[in-house]
């Protein structure tokens, strides 16, 4: 068996706020546990990612690859097709949150063998176990599958497991020299816990888990976090958890053990403003002192009928994102808010009360820091069935859906003048109110949006975006410094 290998691919985000594919990592074990020997290939830092898994199709069981709807399915396809050009007799697993949703549609292309829905570790294990064995994937629970015959079956779906049940990340596989030259520092994603108990409409994470929510307990998360700190000498942990103060009790032991471990490191949550509020400001400062600088919450909107619209504004309304930026400010907590413009139904006003809100939280908290989207109706959210009635073209191929990105392109609802209008007053929400990325940036760009950080703000307060003579400077600033030291990121990266 030693000779026998699983390949799996992580194309990439787009993105240069790299950090080892988690998904990747919760499968690696999995086969690991079958005396398989595993390779992870992250397109981010592997320019040669398809000569790399081609190289090794002679001994591989599969090739496994996990995609979330957007641009990661150009690369998927890529591999996929060429996977099945050099040999035809290598499955292709597809994986994660899209192909969970519509395994129907990505088993109808050619190049997709199998889908795993759902949580994957289990459902992957039996399908190595009967690849390994030369049987058919019949009864393997959350699976899906093309037979001899090219009919697509769909088995039964699997139960949830608690996330205690399955085995710790395999990190050990991770070199991250190539990643921390790219974001310039040292940081991992850390799953603590699945799921969330909420039900907002724009989200489809309860397609997956429903709306339970499950945990690691505080003892376990402490020992793995400590562990990674100091074997690859990190200075952010970043704890991607959908909900991470459902427990407060175990948040607080969490920070507890991390400042009994001796450990100087920063780590940060994504959680919902209600809870953290639920937190005594003790607990909130506790937290800080362990290490905790940022607090990632989903505030979408200031405007409470937009908040409402996506079932939102009964636990999180525009009163309770007021309380927690004080709450953070008060204990030295970076409060980043994250906003969704051009969901069904928001008007020119619901934008304006969101930027009032913006200018008022950041001029009483300064600590606090925004970002955008524009929104993307993700298929198994409980609002794509509205986008759809709204004009929105469902993708019918995943080809189709490669090229699906509301950030680049415009929604039905949103004529092309606004959608720029948007895009650009996104673009002074990065400049006068932004978040510092995971990737630190330059000082070049640092003084530059420090520098039009005033006229940003009077073109939001005004609400005027035409000719951003601001924007076209940043950007031919930005293709020059990153034709420069992108060229030698990808150099070191290609060397080491």
């Amino acid at each position: 068996m030693k000779d026998k290998r699983v390949l799996l691919f992580f194309p990439s985000y787009r993105s240069i706020e790299a950090a080892p594919p988690l998904a990747l990592l919760a499968l690696a074990p999995i086969a690991e546990q079958r005396g398989l020997t595993v390779d992870i290939i992250d397109s981010t830092i592997e320019p040669r990612f398809r000569e790399r898994i081609i190289d090794q199709l002679d001994d591989a069981v599969c090739v496994g690859i996990s995609i979330v709807t957007g641009p990661m399915i150009v690369e998927a396809i890529e591999v996929a097709r060429a996977v099945k050009a050099a040999r035809p007799d290598v499955p292709v697993v597809l994986g994660g949150w899209h192909p969970s949703t519509l395994a129907e549609q990505s088993l109808s292309a050619p190049y997709i063998d199998v889908v795993v829905r759902g949580q994957g570790e289990l459902t992957f294990g039996e399908i190595l176990d009967k690849l390994l064995a030369g049987a058919t994937l019949d009864g393997v629970q959350g699976c899906s599958y093309r037979n001899a015959e090219g009919r697509i079956v769909h088995n039964p779906p699997r139960r949830t497991v608690n996330i205690s049940e399955l085995p710790a990340k395999a990190y050990h596989l991770v070199d991250l020299e190539p990643y921390a030259a790219l974001s310039r520092r040292r940081w991992v994603y850390y799953t603590s816990s699945h799921g969330c108990p909420y039900d907002c409409s724009f989200c489809s994470n309860a397609s997956l888990y429903g709306r339970a929510w499950n945990a690691l307990p505080a003892d376990r998360v402490v020992a793995e976090a400590v562990e990674l700190v100091r074997r690859f000498r990190l200075d952010l942990l970043d704890i991607v958890d959908d909900n991470f103060l459902v427990d407060r009790q175990r948040g607080v032991d969490i920070a507890q053990g991390f400042i009994r471990s001796g450990l100087k490191f920063d780590w940060c949550i994504q959680t919902t403003a209600n809870f953290l509020l639920r937190s005594s400001d003790a607990d909130v400062r506790l937290m800080r002192q362990s290490g905790l600088s940022r607090v990632f919450i989903g505030a979408e909107s200031g405007s409470d009928d937009v908040l409402r619209s996506v079932n939102k504004v009964r636990f999180q309304g525009t009163s309770v994102l007021y309380q927690v930026a004080e709450k953070c400010h008060d204990a030295d907590i970076r409060c980043t808010f994250s906003l969704i413009f051009a969901l069904p139904g928001e008007t020119d006003a619901d934008q304006r009360q969101t930027l009032a809100m913006i200018r008022d939280i950041k001029g009483r908290f300064p600590n606090t820091e925004f970002h955008s989207n524009i929104y993307t109706p993700y298929p198994g959210a409980p609002n794509f069935k509205r986008a759809l009635e709204m004009g929105l073209r469902e993708p019918q191929s995943l080809e189709e859906w490669a090229e699906f990105y509301p950030k680049f392109q415009r929604l039905p609802w949103v004529d092309e003048k606004r959608h720029q209008r948007i895009q650009r007053m996104r673009d002074y929400i990065r400049i006068a109110y932004g978040m510092e990325a995971v990737r630190r940036r330059s000082r070049l760009r640092n003084a530059a949006n420090h520098l039009l950080a005033p006229i940003a703000r009077a073109r939001l307060d005004a609400h005027t975006y035409g000719l951003p003579v601001e924007l076209w400077a940043l950007k031919g600033l930005s293709r020059v410094k990153n034709a420069l030291g992108f060229q030698n990121v990808r150099t070191h990266i290609v060397q080491s």
